[in-house]
């Protein structure tokens, strides 16, 4: 049989935009102190919760994801919504396009 279970487009769209989300507010974490690290925020949450959302996701990758919140999560994600956060918003629009025309996983 095969070895890793069959999931579907709509899965594999939610962790993708998931990740996206992940990567883009890695990119843009603020920290609120230089020397002090423990004083790292973004927005209202801490970074150690942004990795811990990240440890979570790369944890059995190949496997079915088994959080709830964080397919919530990603299912609800609008990246047009914050467009306008974005360093290259062109970027943004061209991968909601595609993900609207189904190229995306």
């Amino acid at each position: 049989g095969d070895q890793f279970p069959v999931t579907s487009p709509t899965m594999y769209k939610a962790t993708i935009a998931l990740l996206a989300v992940v990567a883009v507010a890695a990119a843009l974490q603020v920290p609120t102190s230089i020397h002090n690290y423990k004083n790292t925020k973004f927005g209202n949450q801490d970074v150690a919760i942004k990795q811990k959302y990240i440890l979570q996701l790369l944890k059995n990758v190949s496997q079915k994801n088994m959080y709830p919140e964080l397919i919530a999560l990603g299912k609800s994600w609008n990246p047009e919504q914050y467009v306008d956060r974005y360093a290259n918003q062109y970027v943004v629009k061209n991968f909601v396009s595609m993900w609207k025309q189904g190229m995306l996983p």
